[in-house]
C-alpha cells in the first residue's frame, strides 16, 4: 500500500487507469478487439469525448480508415450496485506527475482530457503492438515498469514462513491496486482480475461499497 501511495504521487495524484490483460490464452488472442473496447469505454464512457473525436484519433494512429464505434455493454456494475456518482476530473493542466511524459502534451483544446496521466496496469510489455493505441493518444502513459525503486522494493519481500521470495506473487496485486486507486478506470472485457479492480479496489479505494456477485 505505501508502495502504490507513492507511484500515486509521482502519477501527479489523479490519473487515469486501463487493466488490460493480453498475454495468455483468450486474451492473447482477443488482444485486438479487447485493447479496442478498453480504449473506448475510456475515452466516451469515463472522459465523455465525442464519437466522431474518437474515431479521427483512432484512423490517425492506425493510418486507416477506422470502423463504427464497437458496441459499449452496459455497465454490468448497475444491475448488483448503483452506479457511483463521481465528480468531474479536474482540468489536466492541474496535474503534473513527476516522471517525463512520453510525447508532446495535446495542444488542441478538444483533446486536452488526453494530457491526464494514464496508468496501464497489464502483463504485456510497455512495447505491445496493441498498447500503441494508448500510448499514441495518451502523451502520460506510464506503467508499473516506470518505477523501478518501487519494483525494487518487491524484490526485497520475503515469506517469513517459509522464506520464499514473494515479488511475483504480489507484482500483479501492486499493479492492480494502483489501477483501482485512478479517478477513472477501465478493465479487460472477460478478465476476473479487471472486474477485482472494479468490483472491488476502485469502489472501496472511493468510499463505495464492493460489488457482490451471483
Amino acid at each position: 500500500l505505501a508502495l502504490a501511495d507513492s507511484i500515486k504521487e509521482k502519477l501527479g495524484g489523479e490519473y487515469v487507469a486501463a487493466h488490460l490483460r493480453l498475454g495468455d490464452g483468450p486474451f492473447e488472442r482477443k488482444a485486438r478487439k479487447n485493447v479496442r473496447l478498453s480504449y473506448w469505454r475510456l475515452l466516451s464512457e469515463e472522459l465523455h469525448l465525442d464519437d466522431e473525436l474518437i474515431m479521427s484519433l483512432e484512423s490517425k494512429i492506425k493510418n486507416t480508415s477506422t470502423p463504427m464505434p464497437p458496441p459499449l455493454l452496459h455497465n454490468p456494475n448497475a444491475f448488483y450496485a448503483p452506479p457511483p456518482k463521481i465528480s468531474n476530473l479536474p482540468d489536466s493542466s492541474s496535474v503534473q506527475p513527476q516522471l517525463p511524459c512520453r510525447r508532446s502534451l495535446h495542444t488542441d483544446p478538444h483533446l486536452s482530457a488526453l494530457n491526464f496521466p494514464l496508468f496501464i496496469s497489464t502483463d504485456s510489455p510497455p512495447s505491445h503492438p496493441h498498447l500503441s493505441l494508448f500510448t499514441q493518444t495518451f502523451p502520460c502513459t506510464f506503467f508499473l515498469s516506470d518505477f523501478p525503486d518501487e519494483v525494487t522494493e518487491l524484490q526485497r519481500m520475503k515469506s517469513g514462513y517459509d522464506g520464499l521470495m514473494m515479488e511475483k506473487f504480489v507484482l500483479s496485486f501492486l499493479d492492480a491496486i494502483v489501477a483501482g486507486r485512478a479517478e477513472r478506470v477501465v478493465g479487460t472485457e472477460g478478465s476476473t482480475f479487471s472486474q477485482f479492480v472494479l468490483d472491488v479496489l476502485w469502489r472501496r479505494y472511493h468510499g463505495w461499497d464492493i460489488v457482490q456477485r451471483g
